[in-house]
Parts: C-alpha cells; structure tokens; sequence
C-alpha cells in the first residue's frame, strides 16, 4: 500500500452530528458528477484483472445468490435470509473489499460483516461486472458505480425491506465504490466508507496503480470522474470516512472534508489512531450497528466521536 510522509492524526472535528431528511442534503444541489459521466465514455484497455470465478454458494441459514439487473446483464449478489420476511427491515448494502468478486469470507470467521448478520438488518453484498461470472469487463470504479446504483435499487424493492433505511457501507475499493455511488443515488440515508480511495490519479498516477489499471491512466479525465475528491460537492446523503493512521488514503480524505466544511456538505473523516486500513472495520461495523438500531425516526441522527471509535478499537 501507498505510503505519506506525514500523517495527520485528528480530524478537524471530533463531533459533527448529522441529523437531515432522509436520503438528501438540502444544501447539495449539484449534479455535475453525473453530468460529466453522462457526457463521457471510458476508454478500455487490455489490463491484468482476474475474476474470481463461480459464486461460492453461502450456508442456506444466512445468505442466498440472488441476480440484480445491470446495463451489462444480471450480476450476482448475496442476500440475507435469516431474517422474517412479514416484517420491515432496515438494509446494509455492502461493498465488497478487493478485485475479482464475492466469496466465503462473507460468512467465515472474522468477517467484516458479522457483526451486521448477527443483527436485525438486511444484508446486500453485491458483486460487479466482470467478477466471479458476471458479464460485463472490469473497469476500476466506472461502471461498477451503476452497479452499485443498480444494486441499490433491487434491495429497495424487497417487500421486507424500510427504503427509507437503506445504508451503504464497503472497504477499500468496495469504501470507493460506496462515496462514488452517494452521489449519484438519492435512496442512500447514510454512507461509511472505510479506507475507499479519495483520488484515483494519486494512485495511478505513477503507471503501476492497483496492477490492474484498465484505461489508459495518463488521460486525466479517466481518472477524474473515477474520483470521489472532485465532487465533494455532489454527496446526496452524509458520508463517513474511516481510516487507519497508516494510510496513503488519509491525507486526501482529510482534504475532502475541508472542502466538504467550506460547501457545508455532510463528509466526515476520522483517521483512527494505532489503526490500519484493515483492522479498523470489524470494530467501528460494531458501532454502525448500534448508531443504524437506534436511527429509526424520520430524520437520520448518527454521529461518531473519536472516542468512542477508539473505545472500539480496544
């Protein structure tokens, strides 16, 4: 992983609580993000991207595959079945960490998720184009976002499911996926996006990126509009970032959220101290959960202090 020189530590606000009407910020009037991706065509390359092959079928008890319909075809996905389907229930759509698909680390020990199936939630972990035996070709944060859209919308349309409770959450590439797609879906209450890549160009940048890269990275409109940092601007919901000390992503969040105060736009970021971009995800999904069971009045009301994020931590 890409490495700063400089950490900084504290974000500029240890409580910023926001509490909003459901799915949209009324200062947030901007479309550019997806204005500009309507007027653009990314340009394929050949590249190194794997797929991870067939879907591994999830034990009966907790998940089953299920398809969302895409532009490019029908995508696999799992979805919770250990929950009563007479009722309602708040979702947690989740964005997968990594290239190449969903797997068995959803339901294994150690999870990222588990403390969401161990709680009265729906979970949606969707899988892109190109991944496991979707259709479609890899594109490194472009038409995964429509996905993601897409995914959003099945999960919305599930009797059982609250679709003004629906909250959008992933790590690493799933954490970029998740800031992207808040701003081009207005059914989204809240995003957290652990470690997701603020800048594209910062880590491509140098010709090698992710080793995968599938345009060519030297047209800089490729990676702009695959860039959460320059659409801050257009976040449809409150967006909470979280990130270990360590990372080459925290400078940029950090940035984001300077311009985000200035705009008046809901994006929060917490570097956790002693964190790294991966063990940070188990503990603060703990406290998600606990923030997502009590957010149950019309207005969301979620906030995160430092504190108590470290309080999790140990």
């Amino acid at each position: 992983m890409k490495k700063i020189s400089q950490i900084i530590l504290i974000p500029f606000f240890l409580v910023l609580g926001f509490s909003c009407s459901n799915n949209n910020n009324d200062n947030n009037k901007s479309e550019a993000f997806i204005s500009e991706r309507e007027n653009y065509s990314t340009q394929l390359i050949p590249n190194s991207f794997v797929s991870d092959g067939e879907t591994p079928i999830p034990p009966d008890s907790l998940f089953k595959i299920v398809k969302y319909e895409s532009e490019v075809g029908l995508l696999d996905a799992y979805l919770s079945t250990n929950i009563d389907t007479t009722k309602k229930y708040p979702v947690v759509v989740w964005a997968h960490g990594g290239f190449g698909g969903i797997g068995s680390w959803f339901w294994e020990d150690q999870s990222y998720i588990s403390s969401f199936i161990h709680s009265d939630v729906v979970i949606f972990c969707p899988s892109w184009r190109g991944e496991n035996n979707n259709p479609g070709s890899f594109e490194l944060f472009y038409g995964e976002v429509n996905d993601l859209t897409n995914a959003i919308e099945y999960v919305s349309s599930l009797a059982y499911t609250d679709s003004s409770r629906i909250y959008l959450a992933g790590h690493s590439t799933g954490g970029t996926l998740c800031m992207l797609a808040s701003m081009m879906s207005d059914k989204i209450r809240a995003t957290f996006s652990f470690g997701g890549a603020p800048d594209i160009q910062a880590v491509v940048g140098d010709g090698e990126g992710y080793g995968n890269t599938p345009y060519d990275y030297k047209v800089n409109k490729e990676s702009e509009l695959r860039s959460a940092i320059n659409f801050v601007q257009d976040f449809k919901n409150p967006v909470y970032y979280f990130e270990g000390e360590d990372s080459f992503y925290s400078s940029y969040a950090l940035k984001m959220e300077k311009q985000a105060v200035k705009m008046k736009i809901p994006f929060q970021t917490f570097i956790v101290p002693n964190g790294t971009h991966f063990n940070i995800v188990s503990p603060i999904n703990e406290l998600i959960v606990e923030k997502i069971r009590l957010d149950d009045q019309p207005e969301l009301n979620i906030n995160f202090t430092l504190e108590e994020i470290n309080n999790k931590m140990q």
